[in-house]
Parts: C-alpha cells; structure tokens; sequence
C-alpha cells in the first residue's frame, strides 16, 4: 500500500473521463429519456437506469482487468522475462483494485444521473406525491391520460386484473364483488366529490360556524356548490383557532372538488368505473376498503385521466394509511404494463369491454373473434 498515494491523480483523471463520457451518452439520449418520461417512469427511476448501466460496466470492467492481468502474468512467468517475481493472484490488492475500479466508475456516474432525471423532470416536484385522507376518504388522480377508446380497454385491463386478486394467496391484497360498469359523466363526478365537505368537517370536529371558506362563503355555500356540480376552493377550509387571544385561521387540507363545467364533455357522456372491496396486506391487521376506479374526461378534450377514491371500512387510519402505498404502487405497475401491450392485444381489451357493458357475449372458444356489433 506505499504507493497508493500516486494513484490518486491517475483516478482522478480515470473519474472525469468516465463522468465525461456517461454526460455525453445522456444528452445523446434525450429522446431515448423522454420516452422513459412519457411511459410514467419517475425521474429517480431514469436516473436508476443510468447508474445500473454504469455498475453493469464496472463489473464487467473490474473482472476483465483481473483476467487480463492474470494472462499477463502467465505469459510473464512462463517466457521468464521478469525472473524471481512471484505473483498472488488471491492478495488483497486484486480485491483493493476492484473495489476502486467500481467505486470510481459510480461516483463518477452520479451526476450524469442526476442530469438524466432532470431531463426527465417535467415540474418542480420530483416523483409523483400522493395527496392525504380526509377522514376515511381519500381521492387523487393519477398520473396516467389514455385518448380514444382506450378508456374501455384500459377499465377491461384492469377488471382482468383485480378479478385474478380474489384470492388471500396471490399478491399482497385481495379483492371482492369486482364490478365494472359504464355511468354517466353527471353521476361519476357526484361519487367522486361525495363526502369531501362533510368529511372535512368531521375529520377536524368544527361546525358550520367554526369553517368558511376562503373570500368569506360559508360553509352551506361549499355544500350547495358541490351538490350542483360548481367549483369549490381548490386547496380545502380555513378553521378558526386561538392564537395569542385572538383569532386566527390555518389551512385544512382537503380533496378538490371537482367541477362539472370545468370538463369539456356533455354530462351524459359515458365513462367506465371499477368497484371493489379490496383487504390489503398484512391482513392480520385487518385494513378494508371500497375502491372506485373511474376514467374520467380530462380537462384538455380527446383525454381521459384515471381518479381513484378509497373509503376506509376497517382497520386503524395510521394502517391504512401505510400499507395502501404498496397498493397504490401495484396499481401504478399495472398502468405501465398497458403501455407495453401492443395495438392488437389493446384492441382486443377495448372490444371485451365494449361487450361487458353493453351485455353481449364473447365466445371464449375462439379467443380472437371480434364482437358483431358495437353499440355507440
């Protein structure tokens, strides 16, 4: 180990030729990133990929060295050029040397990565943040848009899969009385806005004296709007609290609500919802839930985005709370997996769906067959 010291500058130099040549193979990349980006991959998940790459290198790097090094030395002891030189293959300084070889290799990729997943950043916030519960009700959207008919394959893809979850034994949940239905825009939008207010309420014990909403309406107003539909504060209440001897106002969190008008489609427009009650793991714990899966009519027209709304039948909150992550993550999973089916097996969702809501049958002796008719 005396002449470790020398060493340091050649790995240095070693260092930045390595993060040079990772920072230039990002940004010849950017397209290959912006397809990570478009398929739901979070920008940590790219940055992953590139230093995955980049051990995959150092490995393969580390042990070719070590074999060329022992060919060497074979040639070396066999033709006698260098005599009374003993070699030890097993010493400590091969396995010194790998570990600098890898550890160089990833300190020099870090930033390369980091540069790869701010490529792929499309905002300020660098993966994607659930919102929290309002008492037992907890409702966000994902971020996943299909256009055209996909809605109908993509609410069948799922079906498919929630239904192959009705056993304790597969997968970390399971699910009961999988139902998928069509509805219209009018009556999705009034699942998914009920119980927010009154959930608020509860959830923080203040009445309707005791709430307003911002710009000074009361709470009735917040009431009456989300029954008709309207837009409400986008953010949540504002409730009174002492502060000092007088009065003061903090923020309540809260799901938005979601307005009628605010989408560019007619309220008969149909939409397709999953609903389930689904036990999440572990189930000694005993956490249950009823699971609504609705493919909305998003804001830019020809889209549709994904919101789900879970309500708490069981379990403690802090629970529910917790292990619903690994489902909302398994979810999430899914969503990305219909982004590799190809247009075919898209295609053949799309008419399994289109004949469940519409009540035809499809023969399952013949897999492939089309369905006869198509109703809208």
């Amino acid at each position: 180990y005396e002449g470790f010291g020398a060493l340091i500058i050649p790995i240095a130099i070693a260092a930045l030729i390595i993060a040079n040549t990772m920072l230039g193979s990002v940004f010849e990349r950017t397209r290959e990133i912006g397809i990570y980006s478009a398929v739901g991959l979070a920008p940590i998940h790219v940055a992953a990929l590139f230093i995955a790459e980049a051990m995959v290198y150092a490995v393969l790097g580390s042990i070719s060295g070590y074999l060329i090094a022992q060919l060497v030395a074979k040639i070396i002891t066999s033709t006698n050029v260098l005599p009374g030189i003993t070699l030890n293959y097993s010493s400590s300084s091969a396995v010194l040397a790998t570990l600098i070889v890898m550890a160089t290799v990833l300190l020099s990729t870090l930033y390369p990565a980091w540069a790869a997943s701010r490529l792929s950043q499309p905002d300020i916030d660098r993966k994607w943040r659930m919102s929290e519960p309002v008492a037992d009700i907890w409702r966000f959207q994902f971020p996943f848009t299909v256009s055209g008919l996909q809605p109908l394959g993509v609410a069948q893809f799922l079906a498919d899969f929630f239904e192959a979850h009705t056993d304790t034994s597969v997968g970390k949940f399971y699910t009961d009385k999988v139902t998928f239905t069509a509805l219209p825009l009018r009556d999705a939008i009034s699942l998914l806005n009920a119980g927010i207010e009154t959930a608020a309420l509860a959830a923080h014990g203040v009445g309707a004296d005791g709430m307003a909403m911002r710009g000074g309406a009361k709470n009735s107003a917040a009431t009456n709007g989300a029954a008709n539909g309207q837009s409400t504060a986008k953010s949540g209440f504002l409730r009174k609290k002492k502060s000092g001897g007088t009065d003061a106002t903090e923020p309540v969190k809260a799901a938005p609500i979601i307005a009628l008008d605010a989408i560019p489609a007619d309220p008969n427009t149909e939409v397709y919802r999953l609903a389930m009650r689904v036990w999440l793991a572990p189930f000694d714990m005993g956490v249950s839930q009823d699971t609504d899966i609705i493919l909305l009519p998003a804001n830019e027209p020809g889209l549709y985005e994904l919101q789900l709304r879970l309500v708490r039948q069981s379990g403690e909150i802090a629970a529910w709370k917790r292990v619903n992550r690994q489902f909302i993550g398994d979810l999430r999973k899914q969503l990305l997996v219909w982004r590799t089916v190809d247009r075919e097996g898209q295609q053949e969702y799309i008419l399994r769906g289109r004949a469940h809501v519409t009540g035809q049958v499809l023969p399952e002796e013949q897999p492939g067959m089309a369905v006869s008719t198509m109703a809208g």
